[in-house]
């Protein structure tokens, strides 16, 4: 915050004093004025970058001599369970090239791995795969992967919760 304040008292070559958390600045109140509305802004921006950021988690996957990274979303109501072991829903594009089938329809048909399932979008079945090895930002977690035919996600192609 006080990076934004300073750049724009250098702007207008005003004088700031930043003392225990608390700006005061020697400008008139129409010269503050248009500081706090330049300021506000950017500082908005800052925060949505912080949420979206806090949200994000980088996922990287080894299965069958393969390696995939990519971005989940954290999701506290993702309490899905499998052998007891927590589950990342990830889409079929994302695992697509580590499994070894043509299409979803096929791997859906050749794994054994594989619980029904209900959510808002629809219902069926979701196979699993169990990683070899994954870091949840970069740390190492025993989880099962489930995968979904379509992106359900908007910008990202997985959803983490607590694990």
């Amino acid at each position: 915050i006080e990076f934004f304040l300073i750049s724009v008292m250098a702007i207008f070559q005003k004088n700031v004093l930043i003392q225990k958390g608390i700006a005061v600045v020697f400008a008139s109140e129409k010269i503050t004025f248009l500081i706090w509305v330049m300021s506000y802004p950017a500082l908005i921006t800052a925060k949505r970058i912080f949420l979206y950021m806090r949200k994000r988690r980088t996922v990287c996957l080894w299965y069958n001599g393969g390696y995939v990274e990519f971005y989940a979303m954290y999701d506290s109501g993702n309490l899905l369970m499998h052998s007891g072991k927590p589950v990342l829903i990830t889409v079929w594009d994302t695992v697509s090239g580590l499994v070894g089938c043509k299409n979803y329809a096929q791997f859906l048909s050749e794994t054994e791995n594989k619980t029904g399932f209900k959510s808002v979008s629809g219902e069926g079945e979701m196979p699993f795969i169990k990683p070899e090895k994954c870091l949840i930002n970069s740390v190492e977690k025993d989880i099962y992967v489930g995968v979904i035919e379509n992106n359900l996600f908007g910008s990202y192609t997985a959803i983490v919760g607590d694990v």
